[in-house]
């Protein structure tokens, strides 16, 4: 009878995906309690209502910090954002830039 090598348990998944994130943790976006102010844009909190918030309530709206030389992000309450940067350095950036696509918050 042939044992099936690929089942592992979920405290085994675990494992082996904590080790990819700390192996590449200098890759992923990090989120900032304040508004971050890149190279081309600074965006501040959105406030939709009138009423004073309290002060320990997060941000409506944040830039994400990134190293990303072709695309800004940005997160909106639960949604994520991004759009070109004015001087993408990839030629498929810049030919989306040419064309008009993602200039604005997609």
């Amino acid at each position: 009878m042939k044992k099936n090598l690929f089942l592992i348990t979920e405290e085994e998944k675990n494992r082996i995906l904590g080790m990819h994130v700390k192996a590449t943790k200098s890759q992923y976006l990090s989120e900032q309690a304040a508004p971050v102010t890149t190279n081309t844009t600074t965006v501040a909190p959105a406030t939709t209502n009138t009423t004073a918030a309290p002060a320990a309530a997060a941000p409506e709206s944040q830039i994400m910090s990134s190293n990303d030389r072709d695309y800004a992000y940005k997160k909106e309450g639960d949604k994520y954002y991004f759009k070109l940067q004015p001087s993408p350095a990839s030629p498929s950036a810049q030919n989306f830039l040419k064309q008009g696509k993602f200039v604005d918050w997609t």
